[in-house]
């Protein structure tokens, strides 16, 4: 059962990441930077970070759509190789 389960998380640390692209309604004419975020719905923090591999413990949540990924996720991840740090702010 230990030798399953380490063979599972293996698994789920490299695979990769299932993500749902949110609908989009083009428009013409397009409209300006805050008419397009206020018009599209926020996906749940939850699920963004199942789709990317996250595990419940390793997010702590704030509201519907916003959270902080804890530090003992880079303990898990320490063997997967580095990738890319992309910032988004409003």
């Amino acid at each position: 059962v230990v030798e399953s389960s380490k063979r599972w998380i293996c698994r789920q640390q490299y695979k990769k990441w299932n993500l749902r692209n949110l609908k989009l309604q083009p428009l013409l004419p397009v409209p300006s930077d805050i008419e397009i975020s206020r018009g599209q719905t926020a996906k749940a923090v939850e699920v963004l970070a199942k789709e990317i591999g996250l595990l419940a413990d390793e997010i702590e949540v704030y509201g519907h759509t916003k959270a902080k990924v804890r530090l003992s996720l880079l303990e898990r991840l320490k063997e997967q190789p580095d990738g890319k740090y992309v910032l988004v702010a409003g």
